[in-house]
């Protein structure tokens, strides 16, 4: 009876993974924690406990509940990376790599970046 939307809710997290490394990726740990709070404590957590304790919906109310839960969530993340200034995230990078954006305006320059080795030797 409830299978399906396990299913689905199954597929949505695995979205939600992949929503999840790419904000790491990006930097944007805290931005992602603070739309899983809001998401799931603060607006899934007390609609499902409402409909599965409250109005006596059971176990197929709270799996009801975490299908639009977790799209709405995977929405949210999609939009934290999307709306997030690239441009910005680009330059922390450089500057932190101590790269100059001269360096990769042409193709030697960012074959130079490419062939970076951080190998056993401790030379870059």
């Amino acid at each position: 009876k409830i299978w399906d939307r396990v299913s689905i809710t199954v597929f949505n997290d695995a979205v939600f993974a992949i929503n999840g490394s790419v904000l790491r990726a990006l930097g944007l740990q805290w931005r992602m924690g603070a739309t899983v709070i809001i998401v799931l404590w603060c607006v899934a957590m007390p609609c499902i406990y409402h409909f599965s304790v409250n109005w006596g919906g059971g176990l197929e109310s709270v799996w009801n509940a975490m299908v639009p839960t977790y799209a709405v969530l995977n929405l949210a993340l999609m939009a934290c990376y999307m709306s997030a200034d690239w441009n910005d995230i680009s330059a922390a990078i450089r500057k932190r790599e101590g790269l100059d954006l001269k360096d990769i305006s042409d193709k030697e320059g960012l074959l130079k970046i490419q062939r970076v080795d951080y190998g056993t030797t401790g030379e870059k």
